[in-house]
């Protein structure tokens, strides 16, 4: 057997439903603010997002430079080398190469010449040497043949350029 049907619900009239509503109480007014100090808190907005604004763009700034350097010195790793002379101007260095070259070809027979900036001069190098003993035998080769010469250690990122020999 079924079951009887639910019974309809009451239907309400418009009067009834209206009488069921709560009114919520009415707010205290507030003075809206004058043309004044709407442009003060206008201006103090965008004052606020422009300064915003510039630590965002220092911000990605510093991190672009950051990454910008460690990539140069992965490019540029430090690395030991042996100064063999300096010189003012880049142009004269493979002069410089050839002359010492011919004056220590023992000590520079297999090398390479290499420069990188020095205050107002340049650093004439050779290398990079694998080890510091191997630096240090360099000296004292090119020593014994009569060129003057000292270990120089690159940083990490300092950009050592060949010098057309």
């Amino acid at each position: 057997m079924a079951a009887p049907p639910p019974a309809p619900a009451p239907r309400l009239t418009l009067g009834e439903i209206v009488n069921t509503l709560q009114l919520e109480p009415e707010s205290a007014p507030v003075a809206l603010p004058d043309a004044a100090k709407l442009k003060a808190l206008r201006l103090a907005a965008q004052k606020k997002a422009a300064a915003e604004e510039k630590a965002r763009a220092e911000k990605a700034a510093q991190e672009r430079k950051a990454a910008e350097e460690a990539a140069k010195a992965r490019r540029n790793p430090a690395r030991l080398w042996v100064q063999i002379a300096t010189g003012r101007n880049t142009a004269g260095l493979p002069g410089t190469w050839r002359n010492l070259k011919s004056q220590a070809p023992k000590a520079l027979g297999d090398q390479k010449p290499w420069s990188v900036p020095y205050l107002q001069t340049n650093r004439l190098l050779v290398g990079p040497m694998r080890s510091s003993k191997a630096a240090r035998d360099l000296v004292k080769d090119l020593a014994s043949e009569g060129v003057k010469a000292m270990v120089f250690n690159s940083e990490a990122g300092q950009e050592i350029e060949r010098v057309d020999n």
